[in-house]
């Protein structure tokens, strides 16, 4: 296994110590900032009690508007109020996945990021890019979004590690819940 920049994952495991009594993926329409306007030139990471998620790509405001709405009716059961954070900033859209681990390493607010790049925003299961911030920085796997709720689940209470997502994904890089 290997991280982003292409270099052997063979740092000792962490566990993050992140729980919580509850977690889910809903994305209530205040939790996202920017309105198609580039806002701060230093991108800062939020402080939140949640799951970060980082929008980078821009190119179809309505394809996001649609995936945002699918992503919040993945959780229909769900209360509201939930664990996972967008941030909409278009400071982020010309970052790639190395440039942004390398920019939140050792966050202690955010041990692993999810980025709705181009791929999610245009593959047909919208393949969200999951990357570890702390255990193996730089370690990667895709999740279906139709899956991101398990994901953000598990690692949020942490139930399973990072690790334990990319040892399931399948040769693809493709971490598909049971």
């Amino acid at each position: 296994m290997s991280n982003l920049r292409g270099e052997p994952a063979d740092r000792p495991l962490e566990n993050p110590g992140h729980h919580a009594s509850d977690a889910g993926v809903t994305v209530p329409a205040d939790t996202f900032r920017g309105d198609g306007e580039p806002t701060d030139p230093q991108p800062e990471l939020p402080r939140t009690l949640r799951s970060l998620a980082i929008r980078t790509d821009y190119s179809d405001q309505a394809l996001w508007d649609g995936f945002r709405a699918a992503l919040t009716a993945l959780d229909d059961d769900l209360e509201p109020g939930s664990y996972l954070h967008v941030l909409d900033d278009h400071a982020f859209r010309t970052l790639s996945a190395v440039e942004i681990e390398a920019f939140a390493r050792g966050n202690e607010d955010h041990p692993y990021l999810m980025l709705f790049d181009r791929e999610a925003m245009t593959s047909p299961e919208h393949l969200v890019l999951v990357l570890d911030l702390s255990e193996e920085p730089g370690s990667t796997f895709r999740v279906p979004a139709s899956d991101l709720a398990t994901v953000e689940a598990n690692l949020f209470l942490a139930n399973m590690d990072f690790s334990d997502f990319v040892e399931a994904a399948d040769e693809n890089n493709i971490y598909r819940a049971p």
